[in-house]
């Protein structure tokens, strides 16, 4: 079996908390997002354009997340 490197395992440990960061970044994203469409639901009057501009939010988030799928596992 070959050995990891000092270097090798350096860049692994900074790859892992690049991608920690992003986990952290998207379960930010979802949770304010969830807010925002909580706060949808108990709005007596609210515009289509505001559900427009919250579709396409969301929509962002989701590629954003499929972009990262093959890196990080979603929870």
């Amino acid at each position: 079996m070959s050995r990891i490197t000092e270097i090798e395992l350096e860049s692994l440990v900074k790859q892992a908390e690049i991608e920690a960061t992003t986990i952290v970044r998207i379960n930010a994203a979802i949770e304010e997002l969830q807010q925002e469409i909580s706060g949808l639901k108990n709005s007596k009057s609210f515009k289509i354009e505001d559900l427009r501009m919250k579709k396409e939010r969301i929509q962002t988030f989701l590629e954003l997340c499929q972009n990262r799928n093959g890196r990080v596992q979603q929870n």
